[in-house]
């Protein structure tokens, strides 16, 4: 039986929430696997004046895949961003990319959770709009090119606004904290 086709649901936020919103991914979704409580989230607006990123760079990088910042293992180094999109007109922001990576200590990609609510791809988007993982530490090609689906089941739910996302994305940082950082020791 194929999947249920999963519409695309608009996450937006308005202009004056980006500082809430920047604390929020420091407190809620990052804290538990932060090194240091010092390390906060940032955002910045990029030169188009159309996005504005969320991320978090412990180590001051000019390209947007290359923040990393310390976790609380010596084993893993992570990286976090949202890039949110202006919607034509109005003072309202929709979330595009909320990405979050794990790196081996040699700053490898191990694990990827992504979530791509707008994507677009005939063949993937129903696994790709949702929280998902992509394995990257292995030899098995089929599973790098894979789309795992952490809410497939739930996908209304956990769209209903940036809260309910936040909160599973920050449950599912949760569970890589568990079952792989905290593996390691």
């Amino acid at each position: 039986m194929p999947i249920k086709d999963t519409p695309i649901k608009h996450i937006r936020i308005n202009v004056q929430d980006f500082e809430k919103r920047r604390k929020t991914v420091t407190n809620t979704v990052l804290r538990p696997i932060l090194c240091s409580t010092t390390l906060q989230a940032k955002f910045f607006q990029t030169s188009d004046d159309r996005t504005r990123v969320i991320t978090i760079d412990e180590f001051q990088e000019t390209e947007l895949r290359e923040t990393r910042f310390s976790t609380y293992s010596q084993n893993f180094i992570a990286s976090y961003y949202e890039i949110w999109k202006q919607v034509e007109s109005t003072k309202e922001y929709e979330l595009e990319k909320m990405y979050f990576h794990l790196y081996d200590s040699d700053d490898n990609e191990y694990i990827l959770l992504h979530c791509d609510p707008n994507d677009t791809d005939e063949t993937h988007h129903n696994y790709k709009r949702s929280p998902h993982l992509h394995i990257e530490k292995t030899s098995e090609t089929l599973i790098k090119k894979a789309h795992l689906a952490l809410n497939i089941t739930d996908y209304d739910a956990i769209f209903e606004n940036i809260d309910t996302l936040t909160t599973a994305f920050a449950k599912h940082i949760l569970m890589l904290k568990d079952q792989i950082i905290d593996s390691q020791k």
